[in-house]
């Protein structure tokens, strides 16, 4: 009994602390929003620094995330610095997306091939946002519209934007012709797109 005593106060302290460390690692949202700021001031030195302390999927409302804010900027380093440091490539916030609908919706088509490289998923859709293609056709980003269809995005798959009282169905096809962009409407129709 006595032998067994030094592992029973080990797996004891190990359990007391393991709640410890993890608050120590949780990050507030101090610490989130000064990463994401940090991403957005392009300073690498405080990113690293941060990345230390800081999860790397960590979330602000209305901010999003250090890669959401990386993938919107289009600036490919950051993202792979990220990526490199465990941020999720498929992390959805509600209202801000996630890193390939950002990067899809500013026309960063070096970012979106990076992140559907490391497992992003072309189709997905986060609540009040839409899809990464949607977002590419809505832009006339016709680079990264084949990109995207190339690797597999669904040129029917359709998502509610607009007015939460009265919600609009929108297509890649639908956003396409409604900014005008004829040669994305066109690309999308010869891949099935369908209105």
């Amino acid at each position: 009994m006595l032998r067994c005593l030094p592992m029973l106060t080990l797996l004891l302290s190990a359990s007391l602390l393991a709640p410890v460390r993890a608050a120590t690692l949780a990050p507030s949202d101090d610490a989130c929003e000064a990463l994401i700021e940090a991403v957005q001031d392009v300073d690498v030195d405080t990113i690293k620094q941060r990345l230390v302390r800081t999860d790397p999927d960590c979330t602000v409302p209305m901010e999003g995330s250090p890669l959401i804010a990386a993938a919107e900027i289009g600036l490919l380093p950051l993202v792979k610095l990220l990526v490199e440091a465990g941020a999720s490539v498929d992390l959805g916030i509600e209202g801000d997306g996630n890193p390939l609908i950002a990067a899809s919706g500013a026309g960063w088509t070096h970012v979106a091939a990076y992140l559907i490289e490391q497992g992003a998923d072309v189709n997905a859709v986060v609540v009040g946002d839409e899809t990464p293609l949607i977002n590419a056709a809505a832009g006339g980003h016709l680079a990264l519209v084949r990109v995207l269809v190339k690797a597999g995005a669904d040129v029917n798959r359709a998502a509610w934007g607009g007015n939460t009282a009265a919600p609009e169905r929108r297509t890649p096809l639908s956003m396409a012709q409604r900014y005008g962009h004829d040669e994305v409407a066109a690309y999308l129709m010869a891949e099935g797109a369908r209105e």
